[in-house]
């Protein structure tokens, strides 16, 4: 399993810089090992879930539905926090959170948010 930093319903993953699968679109996560490529059974015996490649860089992603990204691959945190912080995503709910939040929550300083009013609660 990859290594994942969990936040309001998002969680960084660890995967290769030239991960290109598109942001906001559900991760099926199947391979298709009964040979058809096209295959969108995804109750299909032959298919196997699989997760996205690992790697060593830096990507958000959300885990409320079935997962997607929501960020570009990036090779360090500080430049995946620059981004987030910077970029204002469609209903997203952590749009307010800082640069220094984000740093925060990657290094695990701050790990659970109130859902009410977005104030950080220590551990």
């Amino acid at each position: 399993m990859a290594q994942m930093i969990m936040m309001i319903s998002r969680e960084v993953r660890l995967v290769p810089l030239d991960f290109s699968w598109p942001l906001n679109k559900v991760w099926k996560g199947y391979k298709r090992s009964c040979g058809n490529d096209e295959c969108d059974d995804e109750n299909c015996q032959d298919c196997k879930p699989i997760e996205p490649p690992q790697g060593n860089c830096f990507q958000l992603w959300e885990t409320v539905s079935e997962g997607s990204p929501v960020s570009p691959v990036f090779e360090t945190k500080e430049e995946l926090a620059t981004w987030l912080s910077t970029t204002k995503r469609e209903h997203d709910i952590t749009n307010s959170l800082s640069y220094e939040d984000w740093l925060k929550v990657f290094e695990d300083k701050c790990p659970v948010v109130d859902m009410h009013t977005l104030k950080y609660l220590e551990k």
